[in-house]
């Protein structure tokens, strides 16, 4: 421990197994000691020297007097605690077994404890800053005794003739912590939480109650050593108050004090992690005699020390430590000298071991001074970025690891490259494919970085081979690896030759990884129903020259092995050498086939660190800015547009005007509004690409300058969020939208002249356009007046036919009628002479003559009237059946010229069966039977009413 102690440049005593055996410790413990030095003395020993009297009194009475007064207490405390061993005879205090006794000489140390503070309290600052030193360094170590019940744990040494701070007692450093109270074994810190409190001598001043009260805040060395003026982090930390009360806030420290405070902020971060681990590796070792669990090992300690080295440091701010070595240049220089010295020992000699360290510090120095870029926080505007963000960020990480020779950290940074943010989202990039844009082509390209990485920590054994083959044959979220470097490898070979590279860089890192493994996963790696690894590439033009590529490192399967594995329709469609092979070829995939060499790994990494740093991120974002701007703003304002419009429809309307003047069959007709609008939309259009034109390259220089501000606001901060880029780069769109505007509307165009002339153009284009369709229009309406009157006299016409037929169709009807009624109506009174002739014999004769004259005359009135009303019915009739065939016949003139021959068969078959229908008058003669059934049929309802009336007058 006090080796790791050294390391800081804190002075230490050399620490060495003893000559003789120390009565003190177990039979069989070893016996360490430090080698003594005359001139050191316990700060506890020094506090009530005089040579501590001056330094802290110096001239001035008062000081002087509160001094002695504390000695004095000092003195008389332990003259007190002699007593009362006196009395109880007895030597050490440890041994009062009386709990009176060792209750008094309690308080009483108590009080000799409380003189050395007041004294100390009393130190100049230059003593005090000493003490501070070394107790930020006991921090690091989790020296739980730091200065002890006496103080005698640090003291001080003379150094070129000045007072200088050196802790001699490192028995609970590190993992170190107490001996079994009841076996003597050394005890690791998590183990000696209870003996730290059950040692305490009763007769010793109280470890106080908030101590007592939680054992397990601790500190055992874990990777957080806890704030700095937490007094209860240790269970002897109550004793360093007069220290801790330097720097426990809301006291504001003395300027020294923040000046010491700084120095240890730069000795810790001048130590890098490989002094650590050489001081570790060479000189820690479990205690011998120590309990055989919770002790870590050498490289579970380094990793530690690392981590609470590093909690320690974000306490400090980095830029008032390079403020303090910038304007401390000697004690900086004095510090690094003091930490080489401390390493020319821990080396033995080592010439190119302390060259290397002496590298390291000067690096870690300039480092703090100029700090390098700090970890570019994931927040790019796109997935893509945000990718090569992850993948940047992960390769500096490693590449400070390897600097440092931090094992942890490499460790750390290669798990990084294989987690779903780095290979996951490359495995979508290469999917996706360079396609056109920047920053899709650069997160596909960096696919090929990160398999020359990866074959790299293969290689040197960082990164586990076992875990990268399965990384690569496993799907990774919906897509497998190996197919899309395939699909890629016509167009980007270099990716496929560096996949295979990788696959063989597997095979010869670990003798569990067979290449028939890697072929069997190559085969499988695939989703249902899609072509796999082998498939995709032997297919390609460069078919035989993968074939080679792939046989030199036993990486092509056989036709029988695809057969066991993928089935026998598989065989059969197997290309490789034992099948169909691709025929040669010339493509430019084929020619740019090269054996796969890996660059040196740090190169590799610091090409990529170039590549895909801050500035080159943000210059792909440049296009989206243009894309954004350009999406919502026009270079021409509104008030040109509406210039336009209004320059249009004056020039449409005088056009317009001058047209009707020169075609006065167009008089009254209105601009046609359609017109208007399209020679409106198309000035527009002519308008607007002429100001793009001239306007353009002001446009790209506003752009430009906007997005160089946008620029420098992402690469000044670095750790902003997603959220506040997001922010950064709309302000940047609407800033230049905003300015873009501005510029347009302060240059006020019109339309141009040719322009104009074009629209009187097109007007009178239109106008000729409507004056013929007018005049076409004309001669049609002139046609159709001539067809519609010629329409309406055949409608007469047919109409006068109709009537003629309907009159002699109701005569003889009423002539048939008048004849059934008189035949009734003779009937009638043929029968009733009949039955009164009996009576009326005698008169017979004489009324004869005038009842001849009354049947004359009631037949004549009857046939009259129903004649009369048989004309009216068939007259009705006839005008319904006119009117139907006239407006029959106007629909017809419409279609032809004249009637279809089935149109005037129709007419016909009317006529005949309306005839047919009528009654047959008296003394016409009737037809002659008709043998044809379909004529009967039609007769027949004709001649059913007069059956009718026949049978019901018999």
């Amino acid at each position: 421990m006090a080796k790791l102690f050294q390391l800081t440049g804190l002075a230490a005593p050399q620490m060495g197994l003893a000559d003789e055996k120390i009565a003190s410790l177990p039979e069989g413990a070893w016996q360490v000691a430090s080698r003594y030095d005359d001139t050191f003395q316990d700060l506890g020993s020094f506090l009530v020297s005089d040579r501590a009297a001056r330094l802290a009194s110096g001239e001035d009475e008062g000081r002087q007097a509160a001094y002695a007064e504390q000695r004095a207490r000092h003195s008389a405390a332990i003259v007190a605690c002699e007593d009362i061993l006196q009395r109880s005879g007895v030597q050490h205090f440890w041994q009062l077994a009386r709990p009176d006794l060792a209750g008094e000489h309690a308080a009483q140390d108590l009080r000799r404890f409380d003189a050395l503070q007041a004294m100390n309290r009393m130190l100049p600052a230059e003593l005090r800053g000493e003490q501070l030193r070394h107790y930020v360094a006991s921090s690091w170590l989790a020296n739980w005794d730091h200065l002890n019940y006496r103080m005698e744990n640090f003291g001080y040494a003379e150094r070129d003739g000045r007072p200088v701070g050196m802790t001699v007692d490192f028995g609970s450093c590190g993992p170190l912590g107490f001996r079994n109270l009841r076996t003597g074994k050394m005890l690791p810190k998590s183990a000696s939480r209870d003996i730290a409190l059950l040692q305490r001598p009763p007769a010793l001043f109280p470890i106080p109650d908030e101590v007592h009260r939680n054992p397990e805040a601790f500190d055992t060395m874990s990777g957080d050593p806890g704030a700095l003026q937490d007094m209860l982090r240790w269970p002897y930390g109550f004793q360093s108050e007069t220290i801790i009360e330097m720097i426990r806030p809301p006291v504001a420290p003395d300027p020294d004090i923040v000046d010491t405070l700084c120095e240890m902020g730069y000795r810790l971060k001048l130590l890098s992690g490989a002094s650590i681990a050489a001081a570790v590796q060479r000189y820690w070792h479990v205690p011998v005699d120590a309990h055989a669990r919770g002790w870590p090992g050498a490289d579970t300690l380094v990793e530690a020390l690392r981590a609470r080295r590093d909690a320690l440091l974000e306490g400090f701010d980095d830029g008032q430590l390079a403020a303090w070595a910038r304007e401390n240049p000697g004690a900086a220089a004095r510090v690094r000298q003091q930490m080489l010295a401390a390493l020319r020992e821990i080396q033995a000699g080592d010439t190119l071991s302390m060259a290397a360290a002496e590298a390291r510090i000067q690096a870690r120095h300039e480092a703090l001074l100029d700090p390098p870029e700090p970890e570019e926080a994931i927040n790019g505007l796109t997935r893509q970025i945000r990718s090569l963000q992850a993948f940047r960020n992960a390769v500096r990480e490693l590449a400070a690891g390897r600097q440092e020779a931090d094992q942890p950290r490499i460790d750390r940074a290669a798990s990084d490259l294989l987690s779903r943010r780095v290979y996951g989202e490359l495995v979508i990039n290469l999917h996706d494919g360079p396609a056109n844009s920047g920053d899709t082509g650069a997160a596909f390209a960096a696919n090929l970085e990160w398999l020359q990485v990866m074959t790299a920590l293969v290689d040197d054994g960082t990164a586990d081979a076992g875990t990268v083959a399965s990384l690569l044959l496993e799907r990774c979220g919906t897509d497998y690896y190996p197919p899309g470097v395939a699909v890629s490898a016509e167009a980007h070979p270099e990716i496929c030759s560096a996949f295979i590279g990788l696959l063989h860089t597997l095979v010869n890192a670990s003798p569990a990884i067979a290449p028939a493994d890697l072929r069997s996963g190559l085969l499988q790696a695939k989703n249902k129903g899609q072509p796999n690894f082998y498939s995709i590439l032997l297919a390609s033009d460069a078919g035989r020259e993968w074939v080679a590529q792939l046989s030199r490192c036993e990486m092509l399967p056989g036709k029988e092995e695809v057969r066991q594995i993928k089935g026998r329709v598989s065989a059969l469609l197997w290309r490789g050498p034992e099948g169909p092979t691709a025929a040669a070829s010339s493509s430019a995939a084929a020619k740019r086939l090269r054996p796969h060499s890996v660059p040196v790994l740090a190169t590799l990494l610091d090409r990529v660190d170039r590549s895909y740093g801050p500035r080159q991120l943000a210059r792909l974002e440049e296009p989206r800015v243009r894309e954004r701007v350009l999406a919502c703003i026009q270079l021409t304002s509104g008030s040109e547009i509406q210039s336009v419009d209004s320059m249009v429809g004056k020039v449409a309307a005088d056009a317009w005007q001058k047209a009707l003047q020169r075609h006065p069959i167009l008089k009254g007709t209105q601009l046609p509004q359609d017109m208007l609008k399209d020679l409106q939309a198309e000035a527009r259009k002519g308008f607007t690409e002429s100001m793009a034109a001239l306007r353009r390259d002001q446009a790209n220089q506003i752009m430009a300058s906007g997005y160089d501000r946008y620029e420098e606001w992402v690469l000044a901060n670095p750790t902003m969020t997603v959220q506040q880029r997001k922010e950064a780069f709309n302000a940047c769109v609407e800033g230049v939208r905003v300015e873009i505007r501005r510029m347009v509307e302060g240059e006020q165009r019109d339309v141009h002249a040719t322009a104009l002339a074009d629209v009187a153009g097109k007007v009178e284009s239109r106008a000729e356009e409507l004056k013929t369709r007018s005049e076409q229009e004309a001669e049609r309406d002139v046609q159709a007046l001539a067809e519609e009157q010629a329409r309406k006299r055949a409608r007469e016409q047919a109409s006068a036919r109709a009537g003629d037929v309907a009159a002699q169709q109701a005569s003889h009807r009423a002539s048939i009628e008048a004849t059934q009624k008189a035949t009734l109506q003779a009937e009638a009174l043929a029968r009733t002479q009949a039955a009164s002739r009996a009576a009326e014999n005698a008169r017979r004769e004489a009324k004869a003559k005038a009842a001849e004259q009354a049947r004359s005359q009631a037949a004549q009135q009857a046939t009259q009237e129903a004649a009369r009303r048989a004309r009216a019915e068939v007259a009705a009739q006839a005008r319904t059946r006119a009117e139907e065939r006239a407006h029959a016949q106007a629909a017809e003139l419409e279609r032809a010229s004249r009637p279809t021959v089935a149109s005037q068969s129709d007419d016909d078959l009317h006529d005949r069966l309306l005839r047919l229908r009528l009654p047959t008058p008296p003394g016409t003669p009737l037809p002659e039977a008709r043998s044809n059934r379909a004529e009967s049929s039609r007769a027949g309802p004709s001649s059913q009413p007069l059956r009718r009336d026949s049978s019901r007058g018999r």
